[in-house]
């Protein structure tokens, strides 16, 4: 769902990109583009796979144990 609103953002950013050059130009930004290309597809292989081993039961306990967590330091920051 997201990939229309990225899109969208890189043909935007694109050109002002290649107009700095330099640093901070074109080639960063689409190294990072790739990089999180990469690194996202492999980690939702890697999730799918484990929902299809063990089902959601395990992520559930965490959601649970991530909300304690999320309360706790709620509560302690007042």
């Amino acid at each position: 769902m997201s990939i229309p609103v990225i899109a969208g953002a890189i043909v935007f950013k694109l050109p002002d990109m290649f107009k700095q050059g330099g640093a901070t130009g074109a080639g960063p930004f689409l190294i990072g583009i790739v990089v999180s290309g990469i690194s996202g597809f492999f980690a939702v292989k890697w999730f799918l796979g484990i929902i299809q081993r063990r089902g959601l039961r395990p992520f559930g306990i965490y959601c649970f144990f991530a909300m304690i967590a999320g309360l706790i330091t709620a509560l302690a920051r007042g």
